[in-house]
């Protein structure tokens, strides 16, 4: 059986807490908000693994994470993604001063190619706050501003993205620190 991974850096409450207020200031038909329980950024996308393979791809995984120290990311902006094309989601952009979350991104992107193939676009330290259908639902939409809140990046977790009707449904699999 297929499980469909990835790889996640949690949030903190003050940070969940202030993207969760965006909602009450966009109030606008079509959007379908992220469950507040499921925000993160996501470090790497792998799809589809079978479960035998977990345990060993959760090895390499901490191979690959052995020595990466604690790094920050500094919340934005709220703005419309993806960033190239007709805007679909609400973002919560994070500034990635030193660089250290491309670099982690790419280094886990590269380790974990045999399980998610060799597709590595390029990392946008990101919190998908919401998803709407219509690209012309974003004209009507006024983003509010962020406070540059900081977060400590000191873990990152192996994820399970199970798919339902009503929404995803996130499970840890395994967390790291860092």
């Amino acid at each position: 059986m297929e499980k469909r991974l990835f790889v996640a850096i949690p949030l903190s409450g003050a940070i969940k807490k202030e993207l969760l207020g965006v909602r009450d200031e966009v109030r606008v038909q079509g959007i379908r908000w992220t469950d507040g329980n499921n925000l993160h950024i996501t470090l790497h996308f792998i799809g589809g693994v079978e479960e035998g393979n977990i345990d060993r791809l959760s090895l390499k995984l901490a191979e690959t994470l052995k020595g990466t120290k604690q790094f920050s990311l500094f919340l934005e902006s709220i703005e419309f993604g993806p960033p190239a094309g007709k805007p679909h989601m609400i973002w919560a952009l994070f500034k990635d001063g030193g660089g250290a979350y491309g670099a982690l991104a790419r280094s886990i992107a590269e380790s974990l190619k045999e399980y998610s193939g060799d597709t590595m676009k390029r990392p946008i330290p990101h919190v998908t706050l919401a998803r709407f259908n219509d690209p012309g639902i974003a004209r009507g939409i006024s983003l509010g501003q962020v406070r540059g809140t900081e977060l400590n990046v000191d873990r990152v977790k192996l994820m399970e993205s199970r798919l339902h009707p009503q929404g995803p449904e996130y499970a840890v699999v395994k967390e790291y620190l860092l």
